[in-house]
């Protein structure tokens, strides 16, 4: 989950579609430097993720939605899995950058650099941590909604605001999988490599990779819940929604999207307050922490299906292989 400050809020941006997350790996063909043009590596096969995993849930969730959705089922197979992994696996980046923001304050940790960058580093060193196939399939789909979100400024001319706290979306892309590079050099080399990224930077982000680390980890340390500590009280909430809406607000209490959020968290750290999370209609795309409240809009969910629909056909389906290669000694 990510860390960082208390009013900073993804609402504010002017890029509402911001992150991703998926089971597949989408490389651009020859429209830019971030995903260019690669033969596509053999694909491996899918393990079936552990029965009542948060995994599980999103295929039930998948199939329940095409026998619910007359648009959806018009959709070929593969690009209406990839819809929707995308949505979800967007809105999880979303809501861990922003419990990222919940970190830094509630725990008052001091922060050195911007608090946008520190919560995107945040987000992806905790799935990182988590280690599993689908939370590194998570990052590469939010660097993917990063690469998105460039394309569809330059086609509707949006001039990119140099003075604005977030960073470019290319530079947010890129910071994702150099930390995924600099994590596990071997692990990620071929999406480094698809990703055109040079040998040489590829080298440096293992020192950055360890110096944000470190950082974290020395920062979050005093905060880590001992087994004999009692765990917070978190309240959860989903509001209703109407129209298009309604699918998201069905979607993720059935997915139980901020359940999951919750147990990992209150595990991991003693919290000083009660605090809670809530998904809404807004009225508006956005996501926050403010006053000791996660708080996520179903809009954003929409914003980012619109992302996909409007822009994935730019991009090209590539699984890459998920073996770890082994160092020459």
């Amino acid at each position: 989950m990510a860390v960082l400050q208390p009013a900073a809020s993804l609402a504010n941006a002017r890029r509402p579609a911001l992150f991703g997350a998926a089971l597949l790996l989408l490389l651009g063909s020859g429209i830019g430097p971030l995903f260019g043009q690669a033969a596509p590596p053999a694909a491996q096969p899918q393990a079936a993720p552990p029965p009542g995993s948060f995994a599980a849930r999103v295929v039930e969730i998948e199939r329940s939605l095409v026998e619910s959705s007359p648009r959806l089922k018009r959709l070929p197979a593969a690009k209406r899995k990839a819809l929707i992994e995308f949505v979800i696996g967007n809105i999880l980046f979303v809501s861990t950058h922003e419990l990222g923001h919940g970190v830094l304050a509630e725990l008052e940790l001091p922060n050195l650099g911007h608090d946008e960058d520190a919560a995107d580093n945040f987000a992806i060193l905790t799935a990182l941590k988590v280690g599993t196939g689908f939370s590194d399939r998570v990052l590469i789909e939010a660097a993917k909604g990063w690469y998105l979100s460039d394309l569809r400024d330059k086609a509707t001319g949006e001039k990119p605001e140099y003075y604005d706290a977030h960073g470019m979306n290319l530079q947010r892309a890129y910071q994702i999988i150099c930390m995924m590079v600099g994590a596990n050099p071997d692990k990620f080399k071929e999406l480094a490599d698809l990703t055109k990224m040079p040998e040489d930077r590829q080298a440096s982000c293992k020192t950055d990779f360890t110096f944000m680390a470190l950082s974290w980890e020395t920062l979050l340390k005093p905060y880590l819940r001992a087994p004999d500590q009692p765990k917070q009280k978190i309240e959860l909430s989903y509001g209703d929604a109407k129209g298009k809406l309604a699918v998201y607000a069905k979607t993720f209490r059935e997915l139980r999207l901020l359940e999951t959020f919750a147990e990992l968290i209150d595990e991991r750290y003693n919290w000083p307050r009660p605090f809670s999370m809530e998904m809404l209609e807004c009225g508006e795309v956005g996501a926050n922490w403010r006053a000791r409240k996660l708080r996520i809009c179903y809009e954003m969910a929409q914003e980012f299906a619109e992302l996909y629909r409007d822009y994935g056909d730019k991009l090209k389906s590539v699984q890459p292989q998920s073996k770890t290669k082994k160092k020459k000694t």
